[in-house]
């Protein structure tokens, strides 16, 4: 399989894991190991008021569903930027990994959820954490089919906070390859002079 071929078959595993831009997640053509959370189930359906409910009666922010996806994941894949504050607001781990080793920063980055990115940096999540893959944050914004002036602001704001544009993938591939494989021509500019910055500090 050539590099271009494994960087699509990756490309289709992160739809896997995030919403096409419709708002449909591509789980629900997958087969449910075991009935979901309660509050996983309230955020999938972006039913804001058992959100609410639920939490204030105790429930844990961070219940997992089989896949490994707690809330904030589909808070985020949901575009729901008042569930993903609440979640964040009464504890939810940032930190998190589901089974693809991908954290709620990558999969708001490659949704290109400005808000949502910086409300997790602000409660400590680590800019350059990587995937199964080898993949940052960064490199999933590079490759976002989201407007592209929109994952440009997200890049920009995980570089002012310690993301390093030169790190490589397990396929050598930095963001600025990825941005090259999309398409995304001004992203691949604005990352190409991040590097170029980055290189000479």
């Amino acid at each position: 399989m050539s590099q271009k071929e494994q960087f699509f078959k990756r490309k289709t595993d992160l739809y896997m894991l995030i919403c096409a831009r419709r708002g449909e997640l591509l789980f629900n053509s997958m087969k449910e190991k075991s009935e979901p959370p309660p509050l996983i189930t309230a955020v999938r359906r972006n039913d804001e008021s058992e959100v609410i409910k639920l939490l204030s009666e105790g429930v844990t922010p961070n219940v997992v569903d089989s896949y490994g996806f707690t809330p904030l994941f589909w808070g985020i894949a949901r575009r729901n930027p008042a569930i993903v504050r609440m979640l964040i607001e009464k504890g939810a781990d940032v930190h998190a990994r589901n089974s693809f080793g991908e954290t709620p920063l990558m999969v708001a980055s490659f949704m290109a959820m400005y808000e949502a990115v910086r409300l997790m940096i602000e409660k400590g999540a680590v800019v350059d954490a990587r995937n199964n893959y080898g993949m940052t944050s960064l490199m999933c914004a590079a490759q976002s089919d989201s407007p592209e002036n929109e994952a440009i602001a997200v890049a920009r704001l995980l570089l002012k906070n310690g993301a390093d544009p030169s790190l490589q993938d397990r396929m050598k591939l930095t963001a600025s390859d990825y941005a090259r494989y999309m398409g995304h021509h001004r992203m691949l500019r604005y990352l190409y002079h991040s590097l170029i910055f980055f290189d000479s500090t």
